[in-house]
């Protein structure tokens, strides 16, 4: 039994709320105090408790004003190292010193008031505790050994110990894991069981790590599949470059759009999302083959590819609808959109602007933009005859 436990029965001592830091018995950590109750509440130690105080978390740590409805009721019984003012804030070291049920919080008006009672862990078999320890250490160094991101010092120093107590303990305050677990942890008072919740939390980081390794493994493969596709299309338009292949079926003339409005060069069909990275490089491969008033081509094939190549492999890393149609729509603006900007008509028809003609290319485009029959768009293939073609006045 603690030597606080028969003293600290129904004590009132100044409480600080912290958003997401949990400390355990035996455990000294430092962090900045802001919030003006806690400012009140480390002052009121200091001066009136011998410098003891109750720390315990705020539940959704998101929320900037301290209210009791979102403060758990369980923490630690802290008696203050130091503090030191920097600035607005307040840097404070606490010792916990054991753990603490809160019975009641009040607000003073300046600062809120904990009464607690202290409450000690406990053994119910020595023998059943033994064996979890031993269970908890191996996996440790298992999962120490598998995730490179953990210092492998630190596993020394959690592990240093053989009681079940100070073990347990150990690990809650510092292996990573969820502030509700870390709270569960902290709040359950039978060593066994507390053992085996951080056996619990080793297998949680099992299952995310192998979820994570799962879903850059299908990226990379995805990535694989991209460049392989793309690798494969680009042979066949060389083998069909060097055959001369053309079977004459189709003939198109391709019209420079020059001065045009903006408004007349529309893209013949709707561009799929998935589809977008494949059109952007036929678009610039076509644009390619205009030329501006300046005689040169209007647009560089080679940033085509980039540009799509970048889209493929965002996209495939999007998990949500919004962050698709995000990606979508802000890579047709730069990738295809923007590029009629360049068009003279908006150096010289300042009340028509870049931003009108992309409002009209989403939401109303003219009466005579048609899908032609002979076009037969989502092949891969860079042939001349199924490119998608621009209708001009």
């Amino acid at each position: 039994m603690s030597i606080y436990t028969d003293i600290y029965q129904n004590v009132e001592f100044p409480l600080i709320c912290t958003r997401g830091i949990i400390v355990f018995p035996n455990q000294e950590i430092v962090f900045d105090v802001g919030r003006s109750a806690s400012i009140a509440a480390i002052t009121a130690a200091k001066n009136l408790h011998d410098s003891f105080v109750v720390l315990l978390s705020q539940k959704d740590i998101m929320v900037e004003a301290v209210s009791v409805d979102n403060m758990y009721n369980f923490g630690s019984l802290c008696h203050i190292e130091f503090i030191r003012k920097e600035k607005d804030l307040y840097k404070v070291k606490v010792k916990s010193l054991a753990r603490a049920n809160i019975n009641s919080i009040t607000f003073d008006g300046s600062m809120y008031l904990a009464n607690i009672s202290v409450v000690d862990s406990y053994v119910t078999d020595k023998e059943e505790e033994s064996i979890e320890v031993k269970n908890v250490i191996k996996e440790c160094q298992m999962i120490f050994s598998e995730l490179p991101n953990l210092p492998k010092d630190l596993f020394s120093q959690l592990t240093s110990t053989v009681d079940g107590e100070a073990l347990s303990d150990n690990l809650g305050q510092f292996y990573p894991m969820e502030l509700s677990s870390r709270q569960a942890i902290l709040e359950q008072l039978d060593v066994n069981k507390r053992l085996i919740l951080i056996l619990q939390q080793f297998q949680i980081t099992r299952e995310l790590k192998k979820i994570e390794d799962e879903i850059s493994e299908k990226v990379k493969d995805s990535i694989n599949d991209n460049q392989k596709e793309y690798y494969l299309r680009e042979k066949l338009r060389a083998m069909k470059e060097e055959l001369n292949e053309d079977d004459g079926s189709y003939t198109y003339e391709y019209i420079p759009i020059g001065n045009h409005h903006p408004k007349h060069a529309y893209i013949v069909e709707p561009i799929p999302k998935e589809r977008l990275g494949h059109f952007i490089k036929l678009f610039y491969w076509q644009s390619s083959l205009l030329t501006g008033d300046d005689g040169a081509p209007m647009l560089d094939f080679e940033d085509g590819i980039k540009l799509a190549d970048r889209y493929d492999e965002l996209y495939n890393l999007c998990i949500t609808d919004e962050e698709k149609n995000e990606l979508y729509w802000k890579t047709l603006k730069e990738a295809i959109l923007n590029q009629y900007g360049k068009l003279k008509v908006f150096k010289d028809d300042t009340s028509y602007t870049l931003d009108d003609f992309i409002y009209d290319y989403i939401h109303n485009p003219p009466e005579y933009i048609r899908k032609n029959k002979d076009l037969y768009y989502g092949q891969f293939d860079f042939n001349l005859n199924i490119m998608p073609q621009y209708l001009t006045e």
